[in-house]
């Protein structure tokens, strides 16, 4: 048996195979909990990095008959869980945790639709499985949940194609998730389900997925001497049952015997409580269950194999669901025995592939799980939030009579931390039902309209309701907001509004947690204080936090903004413990109670610290310098005498005696000695660092050193004073420097392969002229006048252009001509103008060009035009990018809740003056010169303002600079993010319009 995993991306398209897993075990279950699988991997192993990503897998066997990898039903899974050594250096095993695709179930609603009870629940009258699923499963398609899910069921066949042979009558919380209602069709024993990749099946139960193994000349048999390696067993008569009760909705009772029951010990009671059922052929169902699981001992076998050695297993002879041959012990004899596979579990190791497969009934609570489960559909339903019952029609028509005004308004407060860590408030209304129109007379209520009013003045709409209660968030903290409600009767007739009511919303008060001890080290008398990031209980600090302050004795020295970031306290005293404490603060500036302290005593490094005086006979110890530690003579005071000191008695050595000093190589003469006699340095290929001076020491000389201007060697030409007449230096990366005594004069660079000459004639009387062959090219003037009228005159720090060269212009290259104009091709013109104006065009004056003005302004005049879509962006640093919508250019995708999206529908729509070209105007009118051109036009501009849409808390569609400021509004993503409320929108409207029908 070969197996594999192969990775994808999260309902997406397939990544590859992972080839290096330690280990994995896929556990498989039969009916509707959700299989597993665990695995093992290393961070060194290939397509690791798929694995950190939390991809879909799925596990395959090797079909050799068929020569291909097949995937069996129900073996692709979610990873939704890692675990790994922060200190594992790459060989140690990580841990991954999946569960089925059919985990995403969880995260479908009923929510509402065209089919709603009185009580608000969900009603399916007379509906098979398939409607009931379908129909859930479909409207949590069309919300946008389960993309690249599919059914293989209708409301007519099973997944099989045979039509349904069970109808109930149910009803369902909109609160119910999917994997409920699925648990709740299964565990009712209406419907068996299985998944096929991303294919969710459902079929009739005992049917396709109750194959019977049995049958045939080649039955499946689980031998005890085919690979099975243990047999545990286990049997349970807790569940016998031999007469049931079921009680439902509006008192209705049934009570049915279990005959089938045994009878050993007399008659044995169970009792069903289920709500919304209400018709007999609904509870016959229910209690069918009951009393099957109720009617004898169940039984539990385990067999655990070994692929290596057996030939029948798992996946490839049978799969959970089917009925098949096994060896069981029957007092003490060992007997064949039929029974149904609950679960299969398979494991790849070091070892191979093994694994168990337990058969026969499962020893969960049958009982307890339906009460469950059908709890978990009902959704605890309880009556009540659509008033009184609805009156009839008058002969006249609709019943137009406006609801009484709503009674006993209430409304209070609180503060919390958002996801994101921000203090948020929320507000609570209650208020008395209403049940009657002014009168008093009985009339039918639909609902309610709340309102809010908040800083801005202006009344909105916060929700329509069906319950006489509601919370609005999120608000601002500390602000004032007023409340009013009004009922809505079921004709759409409006009532009064309620007394207003206003309140200041909570200020967020929780202090933050106490956090961890600070981590303290003192070196050279320095303390440097760091956090690990943890409360003093261990836990992850909340996102509420915003840094936490360092504190001296008691007094606040520094703040850390994070546990990657680290403290570094000086000045205190020596030889004095300090205590270190760190107290947190969240983002509205709550603190917490102080951390552990820590003692801190920064010593210094020798008594007094090391300074000049600072080691002294007193401070060396007693013996520590002795006699014997010196060989070749003694210390007398400070004085070392001898003949010869010297590192080696030969060989590579120096020496110092009264000829001088020397210096040995390995074996021969000295190569290098300095005259004790005359001072004279003699060297022999030697490497001289430092500096070298030659000549007077009193008078005119040379110096040759480093040059640590401009790097490599320079030759320094002196006077007797020490005073700087030239230089020659070398001039990195590759050039030689000409300096007088206070700049350069000229520089050669041939640096990158090319040759550069600087020639600096600043000198006032001096200049210079470049003469071709053809004549003077360019005259340099330091204030004398140019000999001849160059192509080029540079005079008195400005350049002039004097005459045009004819057809000295090659294509496409540059040419500059009389008037401050040059040519960058032959079509393409720039010119400077007075006042820093530079412009590019394409031709003459009324051509398509760019300008830039001196006030700072471009303009780009007569340009082609375009209907596509705008893709440049200008950055937070003046970067022009082009922008890009493709998949590949975007990580971790995923989709933004619609309730934070509803945000947007509280930013309030403005209009506005420019406030530039108003100052512009401003101007004009003034008077004043310097008034830039072609600036906006006056008019009213609509749209929204980014410090709205900022306090809305939705900050992805606000533009900031690189210093975190607002700057502007992302208007093309907001226009998309409406797309999510427009689809819900559409999706109400179209299931009023088919109720309505």
């Amino acid at each position: 048996m070969h197996l594999r995993l192969v990775a994808y991306t999260p309902l997406g398209a397939q990544i590859g195979v992972l080839p290096d897993s330690l280990n994995y075990t896929a556990t498989i279950p039969f009916g509707a909990d959700l299989p597993t699988l665990k695995v093992g991997y290393t961070k060194a192993g290939r397509r690791s990095d798929v694995l950190e990503a939390l991809p879909e897998i799925a596990v395959e066997r090797w079909d050799a008959a068929a020569g291909t990898w097949v995937e069996p039903d129900d073996a692709r899974f979610l990873v939704v869980k890692r675990a790994w050594n922060s200190k594992d250096d790459g060989g140690q095993a990580r841990s991954y945790d999946a569960i089925h695709l059919g985990w995403l179930a969880r995260k479908a609603r009923v929510w509402t639709g065209g089919n709603m009870n009185s009580e608000g629940k969900r009603q399916f009258n007379a509906a098979n499985p398939g409607t009931i699923v379908g129909t859930i499963f479909d409207d949590a398609r069309g919300r946008g949940w389960g993309p690249g899910l599919a059914r293989s069921f209708n409301a007519t066949t099973d997944s099989a194609g045979q039509p349904w042979a069970h109808e109930v009558t149910l009803a369902f919380e909109p609160s119910a998730d999917l994997d409920s209602v699925l648990k709740a069709v299964v565990d009712q024993g209406l419907a068996e389900l299985s998944w096929t990749g991303r294919t969710l099946n459902l079929y009739n139960p005992d049917t396709a997925l109750a194959r019977d193994l049995t049958t045939g000349t080649a039955p499946v048999w689980v031998r005890h001497t085919d690979g099975v390696t243990s047999a545990p067993e286990e049997g349970s008569i807790e569940d016998l049952v031999t007469f049931a009760r079921l009680t439902g909705d509006a008192g209705g009772v049934w009570d049915v015997s279990n005959p089938a029951a045994v009878q050993t010990y007399g008659r044995l009671e169970g009792y069903v409580t289920q709500s919304g059922v209400t018709d007999e052929g609904t509870a016959a169902l229910l209690i069918e269950q009951e009393l099957a699981a109720g009617a004898s001992e169940r039984t539990q076998y385990t067999r655990e194999w070994h692929a290596a050695a057996a030939t029948v297993v798992p996946w490839q002879h049978y799969r959970p669901g089917d009925w098949a041959f096994f060896d069981r012990e029957d007092n003490g004899t060992l007997i064949r025995d039929r029974a149904r596979v609950a679960q299969v579990s398979v494991t790849y190791d070091a070892e191979g592939v093994s694994g168990h497969t337990t058969l026969g009934t499962r020893l969960d609570d049958l009982l307890a799980r339906l009460a469950r489960r059908t709890a978990n559909v009902t959704g605890g339903a309880s009556s009540g939030g659509a008033g009184g019952t609805p009156s009839p029609p008058t002969p006249d028509g609709p019943d137009s009579r406006a609801p009484a005004a709503v009674d006993g308004l209430v409304v209070s407060t609180t503060a919390y931390a958002d996801t994101d860590g921000q203090p948020r408030a929320r507000v609570a209304l209650d208020w008395a039902d209403v049940t009657t129109d002014a009168e008093g007379v009985l009339l039918g209520v639909r609902g309610y309209e709340v309102w809010q009013r908040g800083p801005d003045g202006t009344w909105t709409l916060a929700a329509t309701v069906t319950d006489s209660q509601h919370a609005v968030s999120p608000l601002p903290t500390n602000t004032a907001h007023t409340f009013r409600v009004r009922a809505v009767s079921d004709n759409y007739v409006t009532g009064p509004w309620s007394t207003e009511r206003t309140i200041t919303t909570a200020r967020y008060l929780a202090p933050p947690p106490r956090p961890s001890a600070p981590g303290v080290t003192v070196r050279l008398g320095v303390v440097t204080v760091a956090w690990d990031g943890r409360t003093s209980t261990g836990a992850t600090m909340p996102a509420t936090l915003a840094h936490v302050r360092v504190l001296v004795d008691g007094v606040i020295r520094d703040r850390l903004d994070g546990p990657d970031a680290r403290a570094v306290i000086t000045g205190l005293t020596y030889n004095m413990a300090a205590s270190i404490t760190l107290v947190a603060v969240d983002r509205a500036g709550n603190v917490s109670t102080a951390s552990a302290a820590v003692a801190a005593t920064p010593r210094p490094l020798v008594n007094g610290d090391l300074g000049a005086g600072s080691v002294t006979v007193l401070t060396l110890a007693t013996n520590s310098v002795t006699a014997d530690a010196i060989a070749g003579g003694a210390i007398d005071g400070i004085v070392i005498t001898g003949t010869t000191v010297r590192t080696a008695a030969s060989g590579q050595r120096v020496e110092l005696d009264a000829r001088g000093l020397s210096a040995y190589p390995s074996s021969g003469a000295a190569r290098t000695t300095i005259s004790a006699a005359t001072g004279r340095l003699t060297a022999v290929d030697a490497d001289i660092n430092g500096t070298v001076t030659a000549g007077n020491a009193s008078g005119n000389r040379v110096r040759l050193g480093e040059d640590l201007s401009y790097g490599g060697g320079v030759l320094d030409f002196l006077r007797s004073n020490g005073s700087l007449m030239g230089q020659l230096s070398s001039w990195e990366p590759g050039g030689v420097r000409l300096a007088g005594a206070n700049r350069t004069i000229m520089a050669v660079d041939e640096g990158n392969g090319g040759t550069a000459i600087w020639l600096d004639l600043t000198t006032p009387g001096y200049g210079m002229n470049l003469i071709s062959e053809d004549g003077l090219m360019v005259g340099i003037s330091g204030g004398a006048a140019v000999l001849d009228a160059p192509l080029f005159r540079f005079q008195g720090g400005a350049l002039d252009i004097t005459r045009e060269v004819v057809n000295a212009r090659p294509s496409g290259g540059m040419t500059f001509n009389p008037g401050g104009q040059f040519l960058l091709t032959p079509s393409v013109h720039a010119l400077i103008y007075a006042g820093g104006v530079f412009q590019v065009r394409t031709g003459g004056a009324n051509s398509n060009s760019i300008d830039a003005d001196g006030n700072g302004n471009v303009y780009f005049r007569r340009h082609s035009t375009n209907s596509g879509s705008a893709n440049v962006q200008m950055g937070a640093g003046g970067q022009i990018f082009r922008i890009t919508s493709r998949r590949d250019s975007k990580l971790l995708i995923e989709p933004i809740p619609t309730e934070r999206l509803m945000r947007l529908l509280d930013v309030p729509m403005v209009s506005w003056f420019d406030r530039v070209a108003a100052e512009t105007l401003a101007a004009e009118l003034a008077g004043e010169d310097d008034v830039p051109e072609n600036q906006t036009p006056m008019l009213r501009i609509p749209g929204l303002v980014a410090e709205d849409v900022e306090a809305t808390g939705l900050t992805e569609f606000v533009i900031y600079d690189q210093d975190g400021d607002t700057q502007g509004l992302a208007y093309d993503r907001i226009g998309v993010a409406l797309i999510p409320l427009v689809r819900d929108l559409y999706a109400r409207v179209a299931s009023l319009e088919e109720r309505n029908a």
